[in-house]
């Protein structure tokens, strides 16, 4: 008889301790202090992790933050170069990257670099020659010039015009395109006053990356 009571006060003490912990769980739960939501095994692999209230790391599924829209780029020879440029800025879109760097070695050499991927603008000012940049229909000029056969004509943002001039040659595997800004008396040459502007490309390239070049170019300003 004594044995029986004995296997009853353990059963009784076995049902008492699931008792408690049921009741805890419960109540931290409605505390917030567990987290009872269970991922979906069907889920997309958690991208983050995070910590709750300092003591438990849960994996956390977010959407990646937006890039930002712009970044301020300033560059470029003021006049105590003695070179016929100016400083200037520019609005880069997220996802290009900029090198801005500045030499010299007698004479002042100031150059930004712009890359997003295979997409590159060059913007070199440096104690250089000129041409004039002739198109279908100009007239023709002897002297230090070079032809195009296709352009985009861009406003930048203080009211000079450029063109962002190419042909429909290519080397390799990319294609070159040239700034050339318009003059008083209606032809355009390079360099610009903004310094001698290269672009390359991918021999295919998307209106994406080139639209986002020619914003690049008409957000330039003097300062």
């Amino acid at each position: 008889m004594e044995k029986v009571f004995t296997a009853l006060g353990k059963i009784f003490i076995v049902l008492l301790i699931m008792g408690v912990v049921g009741f805890t769980g419960v109540y931290l739960s409605k505390k917030g202090y567990i987290n009872t939501k269970i991922l979906d095994n069907s889920s997309p692999t958690p991208i983050a992790t995070t910590s709750v209230s300092g003591n438990y790391n849960l994996q956390v599924l977010e959407t990646p933050l937006p890039i930002s829209q712009t970044k301020v780029v300033s560059a470029g020879l003021d006049a105590s170069s003695g070179l016929s440029f100016t400083k200037y800025q520019l609005q880069l879109p997220g996802g290009w990257i900029d090198k801005h760097t500045y030499e010299n070695p007698g004479v002042p050499v100031d150059t930004l670099l712009l890359t997003k991927g295979q997409y590159q603008i060059k913007i070199f000012q440096a104690a250089t020659g000129g041409a004039l940049c002739l198109y279908p229909g100009s007239a023709p000029f002897e002297g230090p010039s070079s032809s195009f056969d296709n352009f985009v004509e861009l406003n930048t943002t203080d009211g000079v015009t450029l063109r962002r001039s190419g042909t429909t040659a290519y080397s390799g595997t990319t294609r070159g395109f040239t700034g050339c800004q318009k003059s008083l008396d209606g032809t355009y040459q390079q360099p610009s006053t903004f310094g001698h502007i290269s672009i390359t490309t991918p021999v295919t390239y998307d209106l994406l990356n080139m639209t986002e070049i020619d914003g690049i170019l008409t957000s330039l300003k003097k300062i």
